[in-house]
């Protein structure tokens, strides 16, 4: 769990980094691809949130499936 908590803290790095850029610029609000971020990033930080309480195996296969949809948003996306 440990290996995915610092993967995620990277991919939210990232994201905002990259949102940043956008928001800076008046057609960053309104374009698709910042909406695709912010979707992403609504998702890192829900595997960060469970990374950062209890955790179990229910919440392990949670954040399995979060990462899963994660790297196909990331993949379409791109």
């Amino acid at each position: 769990m440990y290996f995915a908590k610092i993967e995620a803290y990277n991919r939210r790095f990232e994201i905002q980094e990259e949102i940043d850029v956008m928001s800076k610029t008046t057609e960053g609000y309104q374009s698709r691809r910042f909406d695709q971020l912010t979707m992403q990033l609504t998702y890192v930080d829900n595997i960060i949130s469970i990374g950062e309480s209890d955790f179990d195996k229910k919440r392990a296969a949670t954040v399995g499936k979060l990462f899963s949809v994660l790297r196909t948003l990331q993949h379409s996306n791109n």
